[in-house]
């Protein structure tokens, strides 16, 4: 039931911490749990991490190494068209430099695992969906603080922000290494070897992993509630970057000559960023700017409707397996 109803759920939340001083001037859960200690988010989103790899079928890394043609060429035009989009329209939105920050950093991040889901129900290639999901994931602590130094630089002008004071690309790469990347593989080396932790986490992870998420992106909401600014401009940007993701990346599934449901599970995989993990580096990186993380939490909600809503319309029309397999 979480996982079918994901984005009213976010919805919920996010609003409860949006509105909290209005319910309750006594205690605030949300900023409470954020004062326990500076990395609490982070450590829980390992966590989150860890149950996602617990969920990785041993099958899905013979399919990387199998089919790594394909595999390579989904997560290199991930890593290409999103930080391209959401670089060029954070040069091109006349927004704040937060804003423009929150830009570049929803376009940086690797793909989210709700994209799995959806490629299932929009009768993808799911095995491809969480190849790529998994790569890329991999791969973040190298790619995202390499795109985010050179986006980051090219848009931000040392007046506005010191980036030398904000950002080290060693520091993000190590923290992503040991929040996102080591503890999917760690999640995923021991359900191989235990079977015991292989059932529970069946039951469990995948409720784990959304409930954190969840949670996160209601703490960065009760953060920056005195901060947050809505504007048609951030909003229409922000489709513009989902929906050129959708159509850029069913565009290079197309002319890559992969089948439909390749294409399809391309276009969720391109198109729905690991906002979590944007918001979570827009609060940590940039604690001083914390309109940052109102284009992450936004996109988030935004990507997890859409893609929904694609997958419904995809549901209802075979994917003819014309092309590569």
């Amino acid at each position: 039931m979480l996982q079918n109803y994901l984005p009213l759920w976010l919805l919920i939340l996010s609003g409860c911490a949006f509105w909290w001083p209005k319910i309750s001037s006594q205690f605030d859960p949300f900023l409470a749990f954020d004062a326990l200690h500076a990395e609490s988010l982070t450590v829980i989103f390992a966590v989150a991490m860890f149950a996602i790899g617990t969920l990785l079928p041993a099958e899905e890394v013979s399919q990387v190494l199998a089919k790594w043609p394909r595999v390579f060429l989904g997560t290199l035009a991930q890593f290409i068209i999103m930080p391209l989009l959401g670089w060029g329209l954070a040069v091109m939105l006349d927004v704040s430099v937060a804003t423009k920050i929150g830009f570049i950093l929803v376009g940086s991040v690797p793909g989210a695992m709700a994209s799995n889901i959806l490629t299932l129900q929009a009768r993808g290639n799911v095995s491809y969906s969480v190849s790529l999901t998994t790569v890329s994931t991999l791969l973040s602590p190298l790619v995202v603080p390499t795109v985010l130094m050179l986006s980051l630089s090219s848009v931000i002008s040392l007046e506005d922000v010191d980036l030398k004071k904000y950002f080290d690309p060693f520091k993000i790469g190590i923290k992503l290494s040991w929040s996102v990347a080591l503890p999917v593989v760690l999640g995923h080396v021991m359900t191989r070897f235990s079977k015991s932790l292989a059932s529970v986490s069946r039951k469990i992870s995948e409720p784990v992993a959304n409930l954190v998420i969840l949670w996160i992106i209601a703490v960065i909401v009760a953060k920056t509630r005195d901060h947050f600014q809505l504007s048609a401009m951030i909003v229409v940007g922000l489709f513009l970057l989902n929906l050129l993701g959708y159509l850029s990346g069913y565009g290079v599934g197309k002319v890559a000559g992969l089948n439909e449901p390749m294409r399809r599970s391309l276009v969720l995989e391109v198109g729905m960023q690991n906002a979590g993990l944007g918001s979570l580096l827009a609060v940590k990186i940039f604690p001083d700017h914390p309109g940052a993380a109102i284009p992450t939490v936004l996109y988030m909600f935004g990507c997890m409707l859409t893609g929904a809503v694609l997958a419904r319309i995809w549901s209802a029309r075979p994917a003819l397996s014309e092309g590569s397999t």
